[in-house]
């Protein structure tokens, strides 16, 4: 009796440590879905170019989740390494939180996560997707009078509703079809050549790991 009594008590306590555990956990995501920059009110004021522009136009590729020893192995990917040739690349070094909206507030902004006002996880749907609140690449290009476009996820089409971009694709979808639906479109804006600023964000490689793993 005696050990049946025991045995009750211990399940209740480590049913109340779990349900302990999940308020807490509960609390901390809500906590880091609230959290907002020093900066989110009082953005600094842009700033004059301090040199003029390197090129006249500028195509700016975003591999997500691409492993960098992968892109550097030319029988894998060759052709990004005769596209590196030709242009400059840079492998990104991500913080925490290392999740897909805060990573690409960051490129977008220059800033990091905990200033730059984006959201520290990622949203739970595309209603809750946050606008911009800090300068970002677009918004510069458009105050100096550059056409521009982006194709890449729907969250860019919240994150950048008051940025100014001229053409957009987006796509709520990240596999294989997604991207190419995008592609032709960033290939047919550079083709006709009236943008400045393009940025094309590629996701298959992404669905790959969640869904198939990486080593």
């Amino acid at each position: 009796m005696r050990a049946k009594s025991w045995l009750l008590i211990g399940t209740l306590f480590l049913l109340f440590v779990a349900l302990g555990f999940y308020i807490w956990a509960s609390a901390l995501t809500d906590s880091l879905f609230e959290f907002r920059s020093p900066l989110a009110d009082n953005p600094p004021k842009p700033k004059e170019p301090i040199s003029a522009p390197l090129t006249s136009r500028l195509v700016i590729i975003v591999v997500d989740a691409l492993r960098q020893d992968t892109s550097l192995d030319l029988e894998v990917m060759p052709f990004l390494a005769e596209l590196r040739q030709q242009g400059a690349w840079a492998a990104m070094h991500s913080i925490p939180p290392s999740y897909s909206a805060p990573s690409w507030t960051t490129i977008l902004t220059g800033a990091w996560p905990y200033i730059n006002d984006g959201q520290a996880l990622n949203p739970p749907d595309y209603d809750s997707v946050r606008t911009f609140t800090q300068d970002d690449i677009f918004s510069a290009a458009e105050r100096a009078g550059l056409k521009t476009g982006l194709a890449g996820h729907a969250w860019y089409e919240a994150m950048l509703a008051n940025s100014g971009l001229d053409k957009a694709s987006f796509a709520r979808a990240i596999d294989h079809n997604a991207d190419l639906e995008i592609l032709a479109h960033a290939k047919k804006w550079a083709d006709l050549g009236e943008l400045q600023l393009i940025l094309l964000h590629l996701d298959q490689v992404d669905y790959a790991g969640h869904y198939q793993g990486g080593p």
